[in-house]
C-alpha cells in the first residue's frame, strides 16, 4: 500500500482488512501519530517493508512498537523523525535482525551509540542512509563498515563531523559498495575519495557535492579505477577544474 494523508483511524482499521500486508509506504503526516502507528504495527506481523516519510510527530513509542510487532522487517525508512533517539533505534536493531535496508534521515538525536548498536546487531545491512544526522562521527560509520561487510549503498550527506578516517575505513572494509553519497561533508579530502576509487571497483554512483577540499586528483582517480561509474556529482567544489566531472566520467567509460 502506498498512501498519503492516512490518519490514525484508517491505520487502526487497516489490519482488520489487510492482516497479511507485507509492504506499506505512508507519505506526509496528515493526522498521523503514535496512536495509529502502534495500533497498526502490533497487528501486522508479516510486514517487511515500511516507509514513514514526513512523520515528524512520531516518538520512540512508535518505533518500539515497530520493533516489537514487525520482527520480519527487512526495509525500514524513517524520515524525518526528529523525536526518536538511540533508545528506540537500539531496540529496533535488537529485535529486527533481518534489516537489510535502513534509512534514518534527519533523525537529529541519533548518536554513535545507536548506530553502532545497529551495525553490531544487523550484519545483513546492505543499504544505510543517515543524511543530516548531525551528531554522528567517524566511530559510528567505522562500526557500520566493520560489522556490515555486504554494504553496497551508503548515504551520509550533511554529516559534518565525518573525516577521511571513516570514509577510508569504508573503502577498506566494504568492497561491494556501489553507491556513496557524502554531500557537504566538509572535512573530506582527496585521500578518502581516492581510497574509495581504488578499493571499490563496483562503484556506479558517487556524490561529493560541496566537499570543498577536493581537487582534480580525486576525480581523476575515480575515473581511472571506477569503470562502472554512471553518476558523479561534485558541484560546489571550488578546487575542481570546470570539466573535472565530465573528464572523470569519460575516462570511466573509456574501454
Amino acid at each position: 500500500i502506498n498512501a498519503e494523508y492516512m490518519g490514525d483511524a484508517a491505520l487502526i482499521a487497516l489490519p482488520k482488512e489487510c492482516s497479511h500486508l507485507t509492504q506499506l509506504c505512508l507519505r506526509r503526516r496528515g493526522s498521523l501519530t503514535d496512536i495509529g502507528i502502534i495500533a497498526m504495527v502490533l497487528n501486522l506481523p508479516h510486514l517487511n517493508i515500511l516507509t514513514l516519510s514526513d512523520c515528524g510527530d512520531l516518538t520512540n513509542d512508535a518505533i518500539l512498537a515497530i520493533a516489537t510487532g514487525c520482527p520480519k522487517i527487512t526495509t525500514l525508512a524513517l524520515h524525518p523523525c526528529q523525536s526518536i533517539s538511540d533508545a528506540s533505534i537500539t531496540a529496533l536493531a535488537r529485535l529486527c535482525t533481518r534489516l537489510a535496508s535502513l534509512s534514518l534521515d534527519w533523525c537529529e538525536n541519533l548518536t554513535d551509540t545507536g548506530l553502532t548498536y545497529v551495525a553490531q546487531h544487523c550484519p545483513h545491512l546492505t543499504s544505510l542512509s543517515v543524511n543530516r544526522c548531525w551528531l554522528l562521527t567517524d566511530e559510528a560509520i567505522k562500526a557500520v563498515a566493520r560489522h556490515c561487510p555486504q554494504l553496497s549503498a551508503l548515504s551520509v550527506d550533511w554529516c559534518e563531523h565525518l573525516t577521511d578516517d571513516s570514509i577510508t575505513f569504508v573503502a577498506e572494509h566494504c568492497p561491494h559498495l556501489t553507491s556513496l553519497s557524502a554531500d557537504r561533508c566538509w572535512l573530506l579530502t582527496d585521500a578518502s575519495v581516492i581510497a574509495i576509487a581504488q578499493r571499490c571497483p563496483l562503484l556506479t554512483t558517487l556524490s561529493v557535492n560541496w566537499c570543498e577540499n577536493l581537487t582534480d586528483a580525486a576525480l581523476q582517480s575515480v575515473g581511472l579505477h571506477c569503470r562502472r561509474l554512471t553518476q558523479l556529482g561534485a558541484h560546489g567544489c571550488p578546487k575542481l577544474a570546470p570539466h573535472a566531472v565530465r573528464s572523470a566520467l569519460v575516462t570511466a567509460r573509456d574501454p
